[in-house]
């Protein structure tokens, strides 16, 4: 058994995730309201076919038809009534209230998002009680997670089965807790799941607090993991799995080894990546930021790249003992170099409390545009919503310091009056095609500050119409 570059090459199966889009198809979904038109959320999904979206009211929803949720293989997505809206999101919630005696999760998302979008979209979901997770994506199964909040669990936040493909993105899960591994978000064998703009902070597991992969290949991106603890790989722990870490701060977090990142070479070969990410502040029993470690039955050499990073310590704040290859790459800040954050300690001057602390970056600090400037970032935001890239360079981590001075709300909102509406599309229409020189150039319509004022932003625009 072997794998190259990330591939397996052993008898498993290959999901391949084909997004169809039509023309010419009039396809009409039927929103299902609950509880409007449907006690229950059970009753919604019952009565769904694929492409229909199930619209929760705001409120609180508990008991029998409301937890332990069951998609049917459907392709439907469970969304709040303005999943974008903090508010809405806070005030939507599914409560599992779930015990020792009354083990209880959220839902299964046995659903793929082949066709239509389907998983779960705008919710808060807490109180679950659950070995496996208040989540849980089923094998081979490809649901999109967006825009939730999962917190305050007895169990994982997302639990990921073999070779599911989850998409979760913009969401936060904290403050979960299990006995088992991956406080906040656990995956094994063959899973990939793109796990985008997330805050994962808070959370406990006994290996992995914030991340746990057994033989997978997650990409993290413009994410932050902060403030957990697990007894190896605070922040994430990975064994035999392919790992990138992109855009990414690692702050916080606590562990007797590897309490910023943990990673084991067992039986199979794989190359893991961290590229423009902080991973700082991370106190370990062994004073490392990256621990590396090797089994017994190790056969192969894992490799872990490095670039455009600033990892407290340099090369020495890794461990990369034989049967690891560092591959420390161009671009990586000096180890001594202060991560510049704005509020590490948080009000409460304390750096173990999580729920205060602020891992934004400073305008003094160091990683400012001093990210990879060969990446690809145009239409992109951190995890705070702000603009990828601004300026020359993209800074190091999961935030940009020096933003447009909007929320991720109001981005395009030209004239400030709280609303991206007809407008601000006016004022940007006059200044559409220009570059900065130019006379019909202005910079509050060059939302990304690339110095033109093109289709990126018009479709960062269009991404916020109507709020």
């Amino acid at each position: 058994m072997s794998r190259k570059n990330g591939l397996v090459t052993r008898g498993i199966t290959v999901v391949i995730v084909v997004v169809v889009l039509t023309s010419g198809v009039s396809v009409q979904a039927a929103l299902r309201q609950v509880p409007g038109q449907y006690a229950n959320i059970q009753a919604a999904l019952n009565a769904a076919a694929g492409g229909d979206e199930v619209v929760l009211a705001q409120g609180t929803y508990t008991g029998k038809n409301n937890r332990n949720l069951d998609f049917g293989g459907k392709a439907v997505l469970v969304r709040s009534s303005n999943p974008k809206d903090p508010a809405v999101v806070a005030t939507t919630v599914i409560d599992c209230l779930g015990s020792a005696s009354a083990p209880r999760r959220a839902a299964t998302l046995n659903c793929s998002s082949d066709v239509y979008e389907a998983g779960l979209a705008g919710l808060t979901i807490t109180g679950a009680y659950d070995p496996e997770g208040a989540v849980v994506c089923d094998v081979a199964s490809t649901p999109v997670i967006r825009d939730c909040v999962i917190h305050a669990n007895n169990a994982s936040g997302i639990a990921g089965r073999a070779s599911s493909a989850a998409r979760i993105v913009d969401c936060r899960i904290e403050n979960n807790v299990t006995n088992g591994n991956g406080g906040g978000i656990n995956l094994v064998l063959e899973c990939q799941p793109a796990i985008e703009r997330c805050v994962i902070r808070g959370n406990n597991g006994a290996k992995g607090g914030g991340v746990y992969c057994y033989q997978g290949w997650p990409e993290v991106l413009d994410s932050e993991i902060s403030g957990n603890y697990a007894e190896n790989g605070g922040a994430i722990y990975w064994e035999d799995s392919g790992v990138s870490l992109a855009g990414c701060t690692v702050a916080g977090n606590s562990a007797q080894l590897g309490a910023g990142v943990y990673g084991l070479s067992n039986i199979y070969y794989d190359t893991s990546a961290i590229r423009n990410c902080v991973i700082s502040g991370n106190p370990s029993g062994d004073g490392r930021q990256v621990s590396l470690a090797v089994s017994a039955f190790r056969q192969h050499t894992d490799t872990l790249a490095v670039s455009y990073s600033l990892i407290q310590g340099g090369q020495q704040g890794v461990s990369a003992p034989e049967g690891w290859t560092l591959n420390w790459q161009g671009g990586n800040l000096a180890g001594n170099v202060d991560a510049g954050f704005a509020g590490a300690n948080g009000a409460d001057g304390k750096w173990d409390t999580w729920q205060d602390n602020d891992y934004r970056l400073s305008s003094g600090s160091a990683c400012v545009d001093a990210g990879d400037p060969a990446g690809s970032y145009a239409g992109k935001t951190d995890a705070a919503g702000q603009v990828r890239l601004v300026g020359a360079k993209v800074d190091v981590g999961a935030y940009e310091a020096v933003a447009i001075g909007l929320p991720v709300a109001l981005v395009g909102d030209i004239n400030s009056d709280g609303h991206v509406d007809v407008v601000d599309l006016m004022s940007l229409s006059g200044a559409f095609g220009s570059s900065k020189g130019q006379a019909k150039y202005d910079a509050l319509c060059d939302f990304n500050g690339d110095d033109a004022v093109d289709v990126t932003d018009l479709m960062m625009l269009a991404d916020n119409w109507g709020v």
